[in-house]
C-alpha cells in the first residue's frame, strides 16, 4: 500500500524533472506576503554555493542569523 505522502514526493519529483525549480513552488497561500524576496533567495543561493564549493555546511539557525 502507497502511502499520501509517498504519491505527494512521487508527483513532486516528477514535476521537478519536468520542469525544474520553477515546478516546486507552492501556489499562492492567504493572509501575509512572504517576507523573503526574490533577492532574498537568491543571495542565500549564492552563499550555499560559495559554501559548498568550500566545503562548509550551514545549520538552519546559522541561516537565520
Amino acid at each position: 500500500m502507497i502511502r499520501r505522502s509517498d504519491d505527494t514526493v512521487r508527483g513532486a519529483v516528477h514535476r521537478f524533472a519536468a520542469r525544474g525549480f520553477d515546478a516546486l513552488v507552492d501556489a499562492p497561500r492567504p493572509g501575509c506576503p512572504a517576507s523573503v524576496t526574490r533577492e532574498d533567495r537568491e543571495a542565500l543561493g549564492a552563499l550555499l554555493d560559495e559554501s559548498a564549493q568550500q566545503g562548509r555546511t550551514w545549520t538552519a539557525a546559522a541561516l537565520c542569523d
